[in-house]
């Protein structure tokens, strides 16, 4: 998207969307899981191991997307956490920076759009991380907005998508 001049369009295949569909639930089990471990515990555990359980990949998932959407060079591992691990209390200014980036995004393709480019986006309608609720929730906006796009919707979930790849040429 930093390259307008260069890419005539772009496909989303169930990116990061509508935070508070699929980070938020997440929550409780990061708190109990890193509460008891600690964010280097919990991934000094998970490297070592070579079985990963639901809960592990959930939590795992949670860090990095903290890691990368609200880094603070302050924190264990530069990780802002987006809530307080022995009160469980969400830290709204935290949660804002990861939620933000959804309207960035947004932002983003309405510039984007204004250089004619191609815009597809993609997911299954089953998605396990509802990610789907918030690609549909930018695809009405872009409706609203008269942005030209196309949603695609496939039968599936968020996992064994490769085929969807091939609508994306």
């Amino acid at each position: 998207m930093r390259h307008q001049d260069t890419f005539s369009g772009f496909i989303d295949v169930s990116g990061d969307s509508g935070f508070e569909y699929c980070y938020l639930r997440d929550f409780p089990l990061s708190i109990d899981v890193l509460g008891k471990l600690g964010v280097k515990g919990f991934l000094k555990k998970f490297r070592s191991s070579n079985f990963h359980e639901n809960q592990d990949l959930t939590v795992n998932d949670l860090l990095s997307m903290s890691a990368f959407y609200s880094p603070d060079p302050g924190e264990e591992l530069r990780i802002k956490l987006p809530f307080d691990l022995s009160t469980g209390k969400v830290h709204d200014h935290v949660w804002g920076q990861l939620k933000e980036w959804t309207h960035c995004a947004m932002s983003s393709i309405i510039s984007l759009v204004l250089k004619k480019i191609k815009i597809i986006l993609q997911k299954g309608s089953h998605d396990e991380f509802s990610i789907n609720t918030g690609i549909n929730g930018i695809s009405q906006i872009m409706k609203e907005k008269e942005i030209d796009h196309c949603s695609v919707h496939y039968d599936a979930g968020h996992f064994g998508i490769y085929y969807m790849y091939k609508d994306s040429v």
